[in-house]
């Protein structure tokens, strides 16, 4: 069995949790140009892959260019099982990242006679306490029970690889800027799209960059990536609708800023 992923996170928990195989799809195609395919050489989101990983020396050019390599070898590596006819299992959860990741390999594997199956992450649970968790993606869930959710796993007949294909391929047409997912489905935005709840934790004072964005992400349920959300606030910067305190070059997620 191939264990599909969207994301490192993921992809640690599943080897954690003792399920090897896996195959990584790092692609955020939830952001930028996806109107053309991902290639070895320069293609629009080789560019944003890069921009993204070297920001704020995540990485340097030579270890981004491994992790792109790698990413590469798995669409290869995703090829194989589909023609050998073996099992493949997809772990989604509501990520724009994650559900751009699975119509991106249904339209890729749309016809492929491999059996293709979904394991969907839980909204919500409710503990023994009745208490109830909510869920964001699979990195938030314990990597022990990870194995338990894999015998929930869903088959995907051709008519519904069929149909999240179709809807990849609308997408890619639209080729906006920026996917969300809205009431379970992915759908084109603007870049503006998250900005009302990021300004809805615009400090009274002032505040890192940093504290901006995990307040954003934690109090406003946005399950985009931060790097992206830090982009809107070098636009709110650009356009005075938040101020530099004090900036910390080279680290701006440190820098403080005001509203």
């Amino acid at each position: 069995m191939l264990e599909i992923c969207y994301g490192s996170a993921v992809e640690g928990s599943l080897k954690v949790a003792g399920l090897r195989n896996t195959a990584n799809l790092n692609f955020d195609l939830s952001l930028g140009d996806i109107s053309m395919p991902i290639t070895e050489g320069d293609c629009p989101q080789r560019q944003l892959f890069f921009q993204v990983l070297t920001d704020e020396g995540r990485c340097g050019p030579e270890k981004a260019e491994k992790i792109w390599q790698k990413s590469l070898s798995v669409l290869r590596k995703l090829n194989l099982p589909a023609g050998e006819g073996k099992p493949m299992r997809i772990w989604v959860d509501e990520t724009p990242m994650a559900a751009c990741g699975l119509l991106f390999t249904a339209n890729l594997l749309w016809d492929s006679t491999a059996p293709l199956m979904v394991v969907r992450c839980p909204k919500t649970e409710i503990r023994p306490d009745r208490v109830v968790i909510e869920y964001r993606g699979w990195g938030e869930m314990a990597p022990r029970r990870l194995p338990g959710f894999a015998q929930t796993a869903v088959p995907l007949d051709r008519a519904e690889r069929q149909a999240l294909a179709h809807r990849w391929q609308t997408l890619m047409a639209e080729n906006s800027p920026l996917r969300a997912v809205e009431r379970g489905e992915v759908v084109s935005v603007s870049t503006d799209y998250y900005d009302d709840r990021l300004r809805r934790e615009f400090p009274q004072t002032t505040c890192t960059v940093a504290e901006l964005i995990g307040s954003a992400i934690g109090k406003q349920n946005i399950c985009t990536g931060d790097w992206f959300l830090a982009q809107r606030v070098r636009a709110f910067l650009s356009t005075g609708e938040l101020n530099m305190v004090e900036e910390n070059k080279g680290r701006f997620y440190s820098s403080v800023i005001s509203r």
